[in-house]
């Protein structure tokens, strides 16, 4: 093994630490931060107390154990391959990019702060969810510009694409879309206030729900989201029992512009005695309008 060779002065802040036969073994820098002007090589490991700030190249045979800080200059490197493609460097100020195999994957910046700053993801390169790899099959990718795939399984669930002045698609590609279907309680109108057999529907939860009528409703208090949409209320009757208004409410659960649901033909529908009946509605958020049409007397042929 070749001794180490000391080109510079050495002071009582720097000595060399000998075995038992005199051979030198390491060397003691004794204080708070070691600085390195130009370059470093540790051929083995390289075990650092405080602060080490390198000038130019640090080069390390095998392991770095540190209880403080490396400092490197700007838009510096440190290799993960012994110097070849796969790094992690400082573009510019703020801007930290890692580059595997001489493709940068991955960006971070720090624009400000907040919505300001920017994780980016190299143009089509997939987010894995399962660890990737040969098994790899859940995960979400760009597959051309403005074009974004969920890809669960192997199956691509939902594609999102970006048209410009010719609209925006999101496709449900090799999935059904549905919603969990609520069931309500009659009587229970914690938003709208009411009294007696009053019934709140707030279909901020779910698109679709289901309630048993078991006497008539004074009120029934449709709450709607901030959003356009279809909903839809399957009513079961044990007898014959029906609504007498229908009240329009909001998301932030005010009343609507049109408080009352504007029914198919100007009319509140009647109930099928003891039958299932369903509902619809479609809710138009920006005019606050709800309009309604009635299905009666479903029934096994």
């Amino acid at each position: 093994m070749k001794p180490l060779s000391i080109d510079k002065a050495v002071d009582k802040h720097l000595k060399p630490v000998k075995d038992s036969d005199g051979t030198m073994t390491a060397l003691e820098i004794s204080t708070e931060d070691v600085r390195v002007k130009n370059s470093l090589k540790v051929e083995n490991d390289l075990t650092i107390g405080d602060d080490l700030t390198v000038g130019d190249d640090l080069t390390v045979g095998d392991n770095i154990t540190g209880g403080g800080n490396i400092f490197i200059p700007h838009q510096s490197r440190i290799f993960l391959d012994g110097g070849g493609d796969t790094f992690i460097y400082e573009l510019s100020s703020d801007e930290v990019l890692i580059q595997v195999g001489g493709d940068t994957l991955l960006a971070l910046r720090e624009n400000g702060g907040g919505a300001d700053n920017q994780v980016a993801i190299e143009a089509l390169t997939p987010l894995y969810f399962d660890g990737g790899g040969a098994g790899g099959n859940t995960y979400i990718h760009e597959t051309a510009a403005d074009d974004v795939q969920i890809v669960v399984g192997g199956d691509v669930l939902i594609q999102a694409t970006e048209n410009g002045t010719d609209g925006n698609v999101v496709s449900f590609r090799e999935a059904c879309a549905g919603f969990t279907r609520i069931e309500a309680t009659e009587g229970d109108a914690p938003i709208s206030g009411g009294g007696g057999n009053d019934t709140d529907i707030d279909f901020r939860f779910s698109n679709k729900y289901r309630l048993e009528m078991t006497a008539d409703i004074t009120n029934m208090a449709l709450i709607f989201p901030g959003v356009s949409g279809n909903f839809l209320l399957v009513c079961t009757t044990n007898g014959d029992h029906d609504v007498t208004n229908w009240k329009v409410y909001e998301s932030d659960e005010s009343a609507a512009t049109t408080n009352a649901v504007m029914w198919a033909g100007g009319s509140v529908p009647a109930f099928t005695s003891s039958g299932i009946d369903i509902v619809s509605f479609y809710w138009d958020a920006t005019e606050q309008q709800a309009y309604g049409t009635a299905s009666l007397a479903f029934a096994t042929p």
